[in-house]
């Protein structure tokens, strides 16, 4: 007998004793790539196999598919049949191939989706739990991927937003579509390919750092990727080490600082700390931006966008920046580009916290709280702090003033070399901390740091400095071994003692100022005050109407229950009947008022104890045992 030819394939002609084995079953078997022909082969291959004495040939034949599913992991009943499909998923009801999605409900064909489309990955974020999907459909020739949360394909409502990345649906398709990729999770959930993922950088308990872990993915949305994508190795370890020896080595101690706050960054969190701003300000030409950038290429991409932010943010894309970089430094730049002074203070405590800000959800509950251990590095043309700053803030910023000073000799040549060559030596430095030992023994260094400083600044400020410390002399024994680890004496001059952190004796000194300044509210002439009435002074006491008193305080950031509380404590006014106040007849105004008494010399001498920048030299040399200026 002539073989017969069906689709242009020759359908052998088997002996009686094959066609009772297993030889023409896994012939057809491997046609499965073309399920339409192989439907057809079944067909012509029946009536063969009747005409050879068996009569039950299909029977046969779902038969040794199903043995075949304890084989090769084939799918259960139907399949999709989608060409280059990435994986073959057991679709039960639903015909799924390259004329799209359909299913028979009993009263018809519904249109599921007018292309494949298939669910190849289940990702799972390990901070918050939360499960993506990923789908691969496509459309035309090309297969493309997109991950999506489960929550999206899990709602008629929500599904149809992925019309925006290209996947045909509609609010008509969109519960089909739903149902249809619900059923293919489910009846495939051991088939599909379980990937972790994260939305943020750092430390990631029990599995490493992020993102120098394998297979680890990325899941915090587009508006961060391009940020990730530039925390990598990049370019020649050699050329970026001999630039950051040759910084190392220089005279800027600034430069140096921000090299190591760079390093400390990631020891925030092993160290049990908190987080802290290194802040440098200066003029324009000091390089600033330059020494920030350096302090970026530790770790990724040094050209601004990439990374590196500026402060041209709102609070909450601060917040959700600093939540990302997780235990990587956050680099913001500009400082000036916040207009309002008042917020400075505010932005000091929200990045400082290492917390953000506790939000509702639509359905009534809250919202994943964002958090971060890491060191915040930024640059301007202002100080963040000042004379009008709480203590806290104050605490929690290490601020250098670069004066006159050039941070680098050519920042063009600085530029030059980290543009092309970055990211290395963080992946090299936390590399070493994979080492429980490591860890230890960098806890030792920073007790030790912690003591000696502890002698000459507030305890948040010794804290954070001990941690740059130990990071710069960690990166010294482990990467550099070129003998300039930052030492006390470098660091102690940008820190803030406890005398200069009170602030109500900052309150008192500004309260001074505000008296001298406004004599025609305080001294009246021949015919009363000239204006408003603010107070008088005469006997050695400034009297100040106390709702001017409470006005002027909260305009200039101070509190004035909390600085009553205080002067009262330490005599600094003079009070009556148990109160912060006494009633006064002012000059020229029968009527009395009820006043805020400043007792001028005992004012006098408490704003001479505020230590002056002298002073704090003075000090610093008496700790160390030296005549010289330790910077």
């Amino acid at each position: 007998m002539q073989a017969q030819t069906l689709g242009g394939i020759q359908i052998p002609e088997w002996t009686p004793e094959e066609w009772g084995g297993t030889t023409p079953y896994e012939w057809l078997y491997d046609k499965r790539g073309n399920k339409f022909l192989q439907m057809q082969l079944l067909e012509v291959m029946a009536a063969k196999a009747k005409a050879a004495g068996i009569g039950n040939f299909k029977t046969l034949w779902k038969a040794y598919l199903e043995t075949q599913k304890n084989v090769d992991g084939m799918p259960e009943g139907n399949a999709t049949n989608f060409t280059g499909q990435p994986m073959e998923l057991s679709c039960g009801r639903y015909q799924a191939d390259d004329y799209g999605i359909t299913i028979n409900n009993g009263m018809g064909e519904t249109l599921v989706c007018s292309h494949p489309i298939m669910p190849v990955r289940r990702i799972i974020n390990i901070d918050s739990g939360v499960t993506m999907i990923e789908l691969a459909f496509r459309r035309g020739k090309v297969w493309r991927k997109t991950i999506v949360p489960k929550q999206q394909i899990s709602s008629a409502q929500k599904i149809v937003d992925l019309s925006e990345q290209g996947i045909s649906v509609s609010s008509e398709t969109a519960r089909p579509l739903v149902a249809f990729l619900a059923y293919l999770e489910d009846a495939n959930y051991e088939r599909l390919q379980e990937s972790h993922s994260v939305g943020r950088l750092g430390w990631v308990d029990g599995y490493g750092f992020s993102p120098y872990v394998d297979n680890l993915l990325f899941d915090g949305g587009a508006d961060f990727q391009r940020a990730f994508d530039a925390v990598k190795p990049y370019g020649s370890w050699e050329a970026w080490k001999a630039l950051a020896l040759d910084v190392r080595a220089g005279k800027s101690i600034v430069a140096r600082v921000m090299l190591a706050a760079s390093f400390a960054s990631v020891l925030v969190e092993p160290m049990d700390a908190t987080p802290f701003i290194c802040h440098a300000w200066g003029g324009s030409e000091a390089g600033k931006t330059v020494g920030l950038m350096l302090a970026t290429s530790v770790w990724a991409s040094p050209v601004a966008g990439d990374y590196l932010r500026s402060y041209n943010g709102t609070t909450v894309a601060n917040e959700m920046q600093a939540a990302f970089c997780g235990s990587l430094p956050l680099c913001l730049d500009e400082l000036q580009c916040v207009k309002d002074r008042k917020s400075f203070d505010e932005m000091v405590y929200k990045l400082c916290e290492g917390v953000g800000r506790a939000r509702a959800t639509k359905t009534g509950g809250l919202q994943q709280i964002k958090t971060w251990r890491n060191c915040t590095i930024s640059t301007g043309e202002m100080p963040i702090t000042g004379e009008k700053s709480g203590g806290g803030a104050m605490n929690r910023v290490i601020e250098m003033d670069c004066k006159d000073e050039k941070l680098f000799k050519n920042p063009r040549e600085v530029l030059a070399v980290i543009r092309k060559n970055y990211g290395i030596a963080g992946k090299k430095f936390v590399d070493f901390f994979a080492s429980e030992s490591m860890v230890e023994h960098a806890r030792t260094m920073q007790a030790d740091f912690m003591e000696r400083l502890q002698e000459c600044a507030t305890d948040k400020q010794a804290l954070a400095a001990s941690i740059i410390l130990t990071a710069d002399s960690m990166a010294e024994l482990l990467l550099f071994q070129d003998g300039h680890a930052l030492t006390v004496d470098d660091i102690a001059p940008f820190l803030t003692t406890k005398e200069q952190m009170d602030v109500n004796k900052r309150a008192l000194a500004w309260l001074c100022d505000f008296v001298v300044s406004n004599p025609a509210r305080f001294e009246p002439g021949d015919y009363g005050y000239s204006g408003e009435c603010w107070g008088c002074v005469e006997d050695e006491r400034a009297y100040i109407v106390k709702s001017v008193f409470d006005k002027a305080m909260k305009d200039a950031g101070f509190s004035p229950e909390s600085f009553l509380s205080w002067a009262k404590r330490n005599g600094v006014i003079e009070t009556a009947q148990n109160r912060t106040t006494k009633l006064k007849r002012l000059p020229k105004i029968s009527v009395p008022a009820r006043c805020v008494c400043l007792k001028i010399s005992q004012a006098e001498d408490v704003t001479n104890s505020v230590v002056t920048d002298k002073a704090v030299l003075e000090q610093i040399n008496c700790l160390f045992g030296t005549e010289e200026k330790p910077f």
